[in-house]
């Protein structure tokens, strides 16, 4: 039971041999794989919930196993400016040059014989790359830059404003879009980076099974109904893992139910409401929250009461063993 629920965990999945085994393949997979083969640049329109990020994280696992390529290097831009992203693209592009190196919150690398130093800073600096050599200038090989969670005004300046540059460093691009958002994102100049769109949303029932069947194991029967199809694969994990298995279409049509009522109260509410129900629980100020939605924790909290006023979610007030206000922490309510 541990190892199931662990599997049914609310994190993408990574670039790591037990995750990609839980990975399961979808028509954009297919499309964003030629696209890279013929070293062209794809815009991949994700809905939420849809496994971009699992996606990415697959490519990047396949793609480091051929060493006829260089190794692709997966860039989570939450947070992160443009000249952030550059500065890690030009590190990993020194790195793919012979040069060893190590991402932390700040990025430092060093060559294997020292005769270099490599230095980017990220988040909140300015990004600025230095670089010093033996006297020669190290080559700037093609990479498989693989973006995730870009926001608008850094995407704009990478493929608006940067594009003819980006073009010029000779890298292939995917780039993870909110599909919401993908006209802001797009908007000429940026439309005509991508040569290949990709969508991602969601998936068939076959697809939706098998991505369970993967993750607790063939001892039990899954099936989801044909009138549950397009469902994503967080909805459906998140049944699993809140409702179990055994009791899978009875907690996702509860939840759909839930969902509808959520989104007649707007957007905001609707993507606060699918947050929180793939965290489980989350106070107004829980970092994991905040960042997957771009908001402050006031935002946050003012959205919560609008949910809690519907009766969508309920809260507990938790102290932690410390003196103080204690912390409010939110759950969706139980439909049941």
């Amino acid at each position: 039971m541990a190892r199931e629920l662990r599997n049914l965990s609310a994190r993408p999945l990574f670039a790591t041999t037990p995750d990609r085994r839980l990975y399961v393949e979808r028509e954009a997979d297919r499309t964003i794989r030629e696209a890279v083969n013929a070293h062209l640049n794809v815009a991949l329109l994700g809905e939420r919930g849809a496994g971009t990020t699992s996606l990415l994280h697959a490519l990047e696992f396949d793609l480091g196993r051929d060493p006829s390529r260089p190794l692709p290097l997966f860039v989570n831009a939450s947070g992160l400016d443009a000249d952030a992203v550059l500065a890690l693209v030009r590190g990993g592009a020194a790195a793919e040059a012979g040069l060893r190196h190590t991402v932390d919150g700040d990025l430092t690398t060093q060559s294997v014989e020292d005769s270099g130093t490599l230095t980017t800073q990220s988040a909140g600096d300015s990004g600025t790359l230095t670089t010093q050599s033996a006297g020669t200038e190290a080559p700037n090989p093609h990479l498989v830059v693989l973006l995730d969670g870009a926001d608008l005004p850094t995407f704009r300046a990478l493929f608006a404003t940067g594009r003819d540059d980006r073009w010029r460093e000779g890298h292939t691009w995917v780039l993870a879009i909110p599909a919401e958002a993908s006209a802001s994102y797009l908007a000429p100049p940026a439309d005509s980076f991508a040569e290949v769109t990709a969508h991602l949303g969601g998936a068939s029932t076959t697809e939706l099974e098998e991505m369970l069947a993967r993750r607790v194991g063939p001892h039990h029967e899954i099936h989801i109904p044909e009138q549950l199809e397009g469902l994503t694969p967080r909805e459906v994990i998140t049944a699993a893992r809140t409702g179990g298995v055994e009791n899978l279409t009875e907690t996702l049509r509860a939840a759909q139910d839930l969902d509808a009522r959520a989104t007649k109260l707007g957007r905001p509410a609707a993507m606060l409401f699918d947050e929180l129900r793939a965290l489980g629980a989350a106070s107004a100020s829980d970092p994991r929250l905040l960042d997957r939605l771009g908001w402050t924790a006031a935002r946050a909290g003012q959205v919560f009461r609008v949910l809690l006023d519907e009766g969508l979610v309920e809260y507990s007030d938790e102290r932690e063993g410390r003196p103080g206000r204690p912390r409010r922490i939110y759950r969706v309510k139980d439909a049941t």
